[in-house]
């Protein structure tokens, strides 16, 4: 979910989570490493993702969370692509189309 804090701009920040299909566990050993944002022709390319340890509420998931993007409108839509790599080097890519950015506090 992308969002961005209007009285003090600092950019986009995203809270991105990867999902296990039909109850089924996301394998540790996947580690995203890098996130692409597009709205209307423009693009962002974060290169540094922060890993969330497995939260206790949803051990099913992994999260991850980029910061400093740009300072897009708040309830704008944009594009998410993310890399990931398992543990044999192999990548794969997750696209999200027209996620909000929502403000947060």
């Amino acid at each position: 979910m992308p969002g961005a804090v209007e009285a003090k701009p600092r950019g986009v920040i995203a809270d991105i989570a990867i999902l296990g299909a039909d109850g089924v566990r996301v394998p540790t050993t996947l580690h995203a490493d890098t996130a692409w944002f597009t709205q209307r022709g423009r693009a962002w390319r974060a290169d540094k993702i922060e890993e969330i340890e497995h939260p206790v509420e949803d051990p099913m998931a992994l999260h991850f969370v980029v910061r400093n993007g740009p300072e897009w409108p708040i309830k704008s839509f944009v594009d998410v692509v993310v890399r990931v790599t398992d543990q044999h080097g192999g990548h794969y890519l997750i696209a999200l189309r027209h996620q909000i950015i929502n403000m947060a506090i």
